[in-house]
């Protein structure tokens, strides 16, 4: 495990890993790694979210793999915080896009969940309980 390997799977610096995760540990309140040397490892709070989230990121990460074995054209419109979006989904979209050239994709990062009934979203990703109304949620 290291910041440097994340780097490379996210198209971006080590350093800019490094502040995105201290950036993130400071919203929190707490570490999501111990660092050493040259070396990483996940503190206990760490785990315990990646034990949350981990199942997620697989099942999205086997759903993308799923759609580049289809022949897809047309609009989907995904909503997702900004982070995320910016962080794991974007560096996604380009090989998304590279397999299925007649999809059109748009991004949008509200501040709060869409109404899917009035507004024009196919798909979400949000983290929480998954408890909203009307919608089929995936945990």
């Amino acid at each position: 495990m290291s910041f440097t390997l994340a780097a490379k799977e996210l198209h971006l610096t080590q350093s800019a890993v490094s502040h995105r995760i201290k950036n993130l540990e400071k919203q929190l309140g707490f570490n999501l790694f111990l660092r050493f040397n040259r070396n990483i490892e996940l503190t206990t709070e760490g785990k315990q979210l990646l034990s949350s989230i981990g199942h997620f990121l697989h099942t999205l990460n086997v759903t993308i793999q799923d759609i580049r074995h289809q022949d897809i054209s047309g609009h989907l419109t995904l909503s997702a915080p900004a982070s995320f979006s910016i962080n794991w989904l974007a560096p996604r979209l380009g090989q998304l896009k590279a397999i299925h050239p007649k999809l059109s994709i748009a991004v949008e990062t509200p501040n709060n969940l869409r109404d899917f009934l009035t507004e024009n979203v196919d798909a979400a990703i949000y983290y929480g309980a998954g408890k909203y109304p009307g919608l089929y949620a995936k945990n």
